[in-house]
């Protein structure tokens, strides 16, 4: 199967229910918007692992928990 973009790839997925994922350094704000966007997309069920209170701060700054 050849996808050909994230559009794509979420239409392929939506109607399987969301992966566990564990995101290694979450501590960095592109990386944490990425994972937000996937989970508000029902396409994961994060784990981070990184600096936990760097991690909280970023969340807060975006507006996630």
């Amino acid at each position: 199967m050849v996808i050909t973009g994230f559009s794509e790839l979420k239409t392929k997925l939506r109607d399987l229910p969301p992966k566990t994922a564990v995101v290694a350094a979450a501590h960095d704000e592109h990386t944490l918007q990425a994972v937000f966007a996937a989970r508000r997309d029902g396409l994961i069920r994060p784990i981070v692992v990184g600096h936990r209170e760097e991690i909280l701060s970023i969340a807060r700054g975006l507006g996630e928990e």
